[in-house]
């Protein structure tokens, strides 16, 4: 826990320096926003006019002529009993209903299906729960239901989601509904001999007319707030994490800490900080232009939070999908506008779009605050669990949704890494979290660098096997190889011989197919993987640090404290001749800069080894002098692997060279032991006069050294092959040639050892792994004829169809599933569009056969 919290402070700082970095395109991006928000606001802000406007007063004799009175409208009532008929009687009288159109029944269930299978006219079903008797004084309870009105009394009517501009009457009024219930209670009041003392008097209300966008700003104002927000959320979070992955940032931070996660956990809550300063602005704006209602602040700041940090959890979540940005801004789109389509359908799919998305469950919260304004009341504690409509949620549900999904999205996410952790993660089983040993903490080893000639690293029986289409490669094949502690061990091989694949399996980055690899006295990759200084081939940087800053972080993720991490930092950036861009940062620096830069975070901290793959490739030779000086002065505490293509970079550095070839260590030694084993002897080269006698040369030497032979002759130069055990004549032999230069025709001499190039090639062949069909070394001889254009022949038209049309098809054959897949998709979207309105056709024509046989 402690380690986590010193951990967590440079992670925070990273990600500031990234915010601080491209706060310019922030600040634009978050003005824009919010200018986006003003507009509509003030736009849409226009206060809501009140009319007074004259309607026609309706009384009781008004209310009694919109009641119908043909011959088959009817009235049903339940239960029969004394009361009911009594009250019915009197009711009947007041509408003048004929006897024949009241009808009575014993339940309800009864009554209503007789209504629904008899009426033919405007029925209405009087249910009586409760009519107490004559004198009693009790209440009245009943319920009247019709076959006319489409209307739910459960629906919102007065600026809800239908929006009825003012009318003299309405459904209920017209229908007769409300006649009927003010004339049972009228008469109610008459059985139970009571005075009504007051005249009824009924207007439209209320007299207060707004708009739909008045009726719905709230809800505007969210969803403007929503989609405005999906792409903030995709240029500054769901981009950027994307970016890390593109540029291997994440891969290095992987395998530089095993507290990596601290670096999305710092990123997440500093955006949260973020996003939440600018959700206050912008709610403050909304609140000062009355588009939040009557709703109190802490409810909906509430539900924009939590829309936040959910919608934060999904970018997370999907950003597994993605190793690129350019698909992350396409594909990351699609998926965040997805939401949006299922609100606009109704149905099961809409509700379990409400439980999966974040957005969904939004748009119904502000919803269901909306229904709250339009009814012009406060809301209260209380009201959280209150469900206002059938096909709603309640506002606290919404809340708990928003929080489920985050923890969804945050626990999915935390799987797929584990199981799909892309380059530079562990990838662990799918039932990895049921295994009780993911749980115990890992015992690690303390390792201190130890004495030199021991081992840092041992690797037994390491096998490894790519299979392509045409064979099958071998880059590890039972290799045994020890790298020593404070030595520099240099890895030489071919092309594709394995020399990076090797070593990303020691760091975890390539599984291996069998094999041990021990390092600093640990088996496990997380164990020992943060404990090595890696720099891989390509330059790792991050575009927002400085190189001083680089090497803080890194030195601090590694152990340092601030003060010690800046002196080392200075120390280094003058050792890699960066001291003058120590303030540079790292995407202005060039090539060769960015490789010491590279090379420097690797150094950083306290690791036990450095593996450097390729370090000094693209330095030019003063630079690469003083890349040799660190590493001469760093192997005095550290082991060091190294590979290279420069020979005279391995000869220099190594104390021991290891040289790979068909996936095993062929040949390992000091430089000087290889020479002597595998080399081919000293190297005379001789400068000679155009007349010079190459018989006579050849002759003298020989009578010294008789097996040695010419091994190359390019005028004037002559180069002589001279075996190792014939040493002890060397002298004798120059003295020789030295007396007999005029006469030999030589104008100077000199001899040299053996190369470590020339071992190399005896070791490891001449050809690279890679283009080689299979496992036999190529022996053809090379391409007599070299190819020259035929610049006065131009090609002819049907050669160039004939090319384009090769290069598509070889495109199509090796990408086929994306050739089949979609002119599938439209072939079955038009299949089922076409049967879609075959069966509306086929049901139009059973309609109008229909029609014509009633007809008949």
């Amino acid at each position: 826990m402690a380690c986590s919290r010193l951990l967590f402070l440079p992670f925070w700082w990273k990600n500031w320096l990234n915010l601080r970095y491209n706060w310019k395109i922030l600040v634009t991006i978050f003005t824009i926003w919010t200018a986006v928000q003003w507009t509509y606001l003030h736009l849409s802000n226009k206060s809501s006019e009140t009319q007074f406007e004259e309607f026609e007063i309706k009384d009781h004799d008004s209310l009694l002529r919109y009641f119908p009175g043909n011959d088959y409208d009817s009235v049903y009532y339940a239960p029969i009993t004394e009361n009911t008929r009594r009250l019915m009687d009197l009711v009947g009288n007041e509408l003048g209903i004929q006897y024949e159109r009241i009808r009575e029944y014993n339940n309800s269930a009864e009554m209503q299906f007789d209504m629904e299978q008899q009426c033919r006219g405007s029925c209405f079903a009087i249910n009586f729960q409760s009519l107490p008797d004559l004198g009693t004084g009790s209440g009245i309870k009943y319920s009247v239901s019709s076959n006319r009105i489409r209307s739910s009394p459960k629906k919102r009517f007065v600026n809800d989601d239908e929006i009825n501009h003012q009318k003299n009457d309405d459904e209920y009024i017209r229908e007769g509904f409300f006649t009927l219930q003010h004339v049972i209670d009228l008469q109610y009041m008459r059985y139970q001999q009571l005075d009504p003392r007051y005249e009824l008097l009924v207007n439209v209300i209320p007299n207060l007319e707004l708009g739909p966008a008045d009726s719905y700003r709230l809800v505007n104002f969210g969803t403007l707030f929503s989609i405005l927000f999906k792409m903030l959320l995709l240029s500054t979070f769901l981009v950027p994490l994307v970016e890390e992955k593109q540029n291997g940032i994440n891969e290095f931070l992987n395998l530089v800490t095993p507290m990596s996660f601290l670096n999305g956990l710092s990123f997440f809550i500093l955006r949260i900080l973020l996003y939440g300063c600018f959700l206050v602005i912008n709610l403050t704006i909304a609140w000062k232009y009355g588009a939040l209602g009557s709703i109190h602040f802490i409810y909906i700041f509430t539900l924009y939070l939590l829309y936040i940090i959910a919608s934060m959890s999904y970018s997370y979540l999907i950003s597994v999908c993605f190793f690129s940005v350019f698909y992350a801004k396409i594909g990351g789109l699609i998926l965040l506008i997805i939401p949006y389509v299922f609100s606009i359908v109704r149905g099961w799919i809409t509700n379990l779009a409400f439980k999966l998305f974040s957005t969904n469950a939004f748009l119904e919260g502000l919803d269901v605050l909306q229904t709250f304004c339009n009814k012009h009341r406060n809301f209260e504690l209380s009201d959280l669990t209150r469900v206002i409509k059938d096909d709603f949620s309640s506002i606290l549900t919404v809340y708990v949704t928003l929080i489920c999904q985050i923890m969804f999205y945050a626990l999915l996410y935390n799987y797929l890494v584990c199981v799909f952790p892309g380059p530079g993660g562990l990838k662990r089983p799918f039932l990895f979290f049921l295994n009780p040993e993911t749980y115990k903490k890992r015992q690690r080893n303390e390792y201190t660098t130890a004495e030199r000639g021991t081992h840092a690293i041992i690797i037994k029986n390491l096998c490894k096997k790519f299979k392509t289409s045409k064979r099958n490669t071998h880059i590890a094949d039972h290799l045994d190889m020890t790298i020593n502690n404070k030595e520099i061990t240099v890895l030489l091989g071919h092309n594709g011989a394995g020399k990076t694949t090797m070593m990303n399996m020691i760091m975890g980055i390539v599984p291996k197919d069998a094999g041990n690899i021990l390092v600093c006295s640990e088996r496990d990759v997380a164990s020992y993987r943060h404990l090595i200084g890696f720099c891989p081939q390509h330059s790792v940087f991050m575009s927002y640090m400085t190189c001083q800053q680089h090497l803080e972080f890194f030195s601090q993720l590694r152990g340092a404290t601030r003060s010690d991490a800046q002196h080392w930092a200075e120390l280094r950036l003058r050792k890699l001749n960066l001291a003058d861009k120590a303030n540079e940062y790292g995407c202005m620096l060039s090539g060769g800069m960015k490789r010491r830069l590279s090379l420097g975070i690797a150094i950083a901290g306290n690791t036990k080894i450095v593996i450097l793959d390729e370090p000094s490739s693209g330095l030019d030779i003063e630079s690469r002098r003083e890349l040799w000086d660190i590493l001469l002065e760093l192997r005095k505490e550290k082991a060091i692997l190294v590979t290279t293509h420069y020979m005279e970079e391995a000869e220099e550095l190594g104390d021991t060279i290891c040289i790979l070839a068909n996936g095993k260590l062929e040949r390992t030694g000091s430089p000087l032991e290889l020479k002597r084993k595998y080399g081919n002897g000293y190297c005379l080269k001789l400068e000679t006069h155009e007349n010079f006698n190459k018989d006579a040369i050849i002759f003298e030497i020989r009578r010294f050294i008789e097996n040695a032979s010419v091994e190359n002759f390019v005028k004037p130069t002559v180069y002589i092959r001279l075996p190792y055990d014939f040493d002890l004549k060397y002298h004798d032999m120059l003295r020789s040639l030295e007396g007999a230069k005029e006469r030999l025709g030589i104008i100077t001499i000199s001899i040299a050892d053996t190369s470590l190039e020339s071992v190399f090639l005896n070791c490891a062949g001449g050809t690279d792994q890679v283009d080689k069909p299979d496992d036999t070394r190529n022996s053809e001889s090379a391409l007599i004829h070299p190819y020259k254009r035929l610049t006065n022949i131009e090609p002819h038209f049907l050669q160039l169809i004939a090319a384009i049309f090769y290069k598509k098809w070889t495109f199509l054959s090796k990408e086929w599933c994306y050739a089949v897949y979609m002119p599938l998709f439209y072939l079955m979207r038009f299949l089922f569009h076409t049967a879609k309105h075959i069966h509306v056709w086929h049901c139009v024509r059973c309609f109008a056969d229909a029609l014509y046989v009633c007809g008949e």
